[in-house]
């Protein structure tokens, strides 16, 4: 299964105001509009991190290889990506008149930290120096971004830097996760092994019980290489009586 990491940057909007106490801004004083200026991506299972920006490829030629690499992929990898990074890359394709890519199966580590947990903070930087004991890396916040903005290349090299590492952090982070990910995509079916895990694909499962429904009961394994729990797909049948 070709699972792909993925993270992506963007600027801030360009606006004309005339207050910086809470001014209501409308899309009319907008000078430039925010959009992707860099993307970071990493197949899990190896460990080169990818990295394009429109300042070292251009626009154009940065969001058609991202599209191109989401194309290959399975299934993708992001942390708040289903608020944020998906419909920002959707919104670019849109806009450089680039086709759909095809449905991809989404895994959003957020989802499942905020489905499973009661941490206190539902930030990367957060849960990866919980789970990890790592950290991002720190910088300057906005006088980054206008460094970027006004091309210069040592803050294009903490950009880069800083896209590289959150993706990286994405994969040990989703090696932890991956068992309690409720709907993570097949790696069973998808690597043509329908008695494997579900979750990482390993032949290793032990039989541990049993799993009952309304209409039947199935055999229950655990991985022993993830710790995925999951049932047969066929069990045996519950006599039911239908009430009249």
């Amino acid at each position: 299964m070709k699972l792909l990491a993925l993270d992506i940057e963007t600027s801030g909007a360009v606006v004309r105001t005339f207050s910086l106490f809470k001014p209501f801004i409308s899309h009319e004083a907008i000078i430039e509009h925010p959009r992707i200026i860099c993307w970071s991506a990493q197949w899990v299972g190896t460990s080169k991190t990818l990295y394009a920006s429109e300042f070292e490829q251009g626009r154009k030629a940065m969001l058609e290889e991202l599209h191109d690499l989401i194309t290959e992929a399975d299934a993708i990898i992001t942390y708040n990506g289903q608020g944020f990074d998906i419909p920002w890359i959707e919104g670019e394709f849109i806009v450089e008149g680039m086709s759909p890519t095809p449905p991809v199966t989404h895994i959003d580590l957020y989802r499942t930290i905020k489905q499973r947990t009661r941490f206190i903070s539902g930030k990367l930087d957060y849960a990866v120096n919980r789970l990890l004991g790592d950290r991002k890396i720190p910088h300057a916040g906005i006088t980054l971004w206008n460094g970027c903005a006004e091309g210069d290349p040592k803050a294009w090299a903490t950009m880069k830097k800083y896209s590289k590492h959150d993706t990286a952090l994405l994969l040990p982070l989703y090696d932890i996760l991956r068992p309690w990910i409720k709907s993570h995509p097949s790696a069973a079916v998808i690597d043509g092994k329908p008695d494997g895990c579900v979750a990482c694909g390993s032949d290793e499962l032990r039989i541990k019980g049993r799993s009952y429904t309304k209409t039947g009961t199935y055999p229950r394994y655990q991985c022993k290489t993830c710790g995925k729990w999951q049932r047969r797909r066929q069990g045996q049948t519950i006599a039911t009586h239908t009430a009249i």
